[in-house]
């Protein structure tokens, strides 16, 4: 027997989603590295039917919206293999670790703008509720709606919509940006001075400017990335993160 060769692509999830992948009818396989950006409608694009084997790679398939269950799992099918933290520790394919939960209060004023918000939040859910044109659940069906009945002028949706995406954007920004986690920070700069390197998570840019003060104040060589970071600056950054010159770099995710 005589087969015909199968051509090999190696596309961008960019490229992907705008042009056919499958020229021809013959044996296919699509392999979607890092799957779980597949469930968003844009990429979904490159979900092309005509593939016979279909096989999705990601460490981390949840998503936020619906993309998981409505896009990704009807075109891969069935989970065929898990690997988990178990064995991968036990393979050493990552590296073992601790973790550890420390609480932060929040102040007055803080608590104060956490309640308005989300009592606006609750006003504009109940706006919704009764409008009967907002799926209430999933989540991000709803988040969908919202954001598209912020954007239509004159409906009698537009205000609470925005409303609720402003007090939304509110209450993430306060918990990320609590002055009590910055002070954690500062606490953790001896740790962090003895440990090889750090790498410090945030929420926003904000909060990774005032977690970089603390440990400035503290005499430590620190760094940030964040969107707006050029490709040479960044590569520099990471050279010097690398070779221990810079002790903690942090991101607003970044570096997720």
């Amino acid at each position: 027997h005589t087969r015909r060769p199968c051509s090999r692509q190696k596309p961008s999830m960019q490229s992907a989603s705008t042009r056919l992948l499958l020229g021809h009818s013959g044996p296919s396989l699509l392999v979607g590295d890092e799957v779980h950006r597949l469930g968003a409608p844009t990429w979904s694009r490159a979900l092309d039917p005509a593939f016979q084997r279909r096989l999705g790679l990601t460490a981390t398939l949840e998503r936020e919206d619906e993309g998981g269950e409505e896009l990704i799992r009807p075109y891969f099918g069935q989970t065929v293999f898990t690997l988990g933290l178990a064995r991968a520790l036990q393979d050493q394919i990552v590296a073992p670790f601790h973790v550890t939960f420390v609480a932060v209060g929040l102040t007055i004023a803080e608590r104060n703008r956490y309640r308005e918000a989300t009592e606006s939040i609750r006003k504009s859910m109940a706006v919704f509720a009764a409008s009967g044109t907002i799926p209430m659940q999933p989540f991000g069906a709803m988040m969908r709606a919202v954001q598209e009945a912020s954007m239509h002028h004159g409906s009698g949706l537009t205000g609470p919509a925005r409303a609720y995406l402003k007090a939304f954007s509110e209450r993430k920004a306060i918990l990320a940006e609590a002055q009590g986690k910055f002070r954690r920070v500062s606490e953790l700069a001896p740790t962090i001075a003895m440990s090889g390197r750090a790498l410090v998570f945030a929420e926003t840019v904000k909060a990774v400017d005032r977690a970089l003060a603390s440990l400035r104040d503290a005499k430590l060589a620190v760094a940030s990335i964040d969107g707006e970071t050029d490709i040479a600056e960044r590569t520099a950054i990471l050279r010097d993160f690398t070779s221990g010159r810079i002790k903690a770099l942090a991101a607003p995710r970044i570096l997720d």
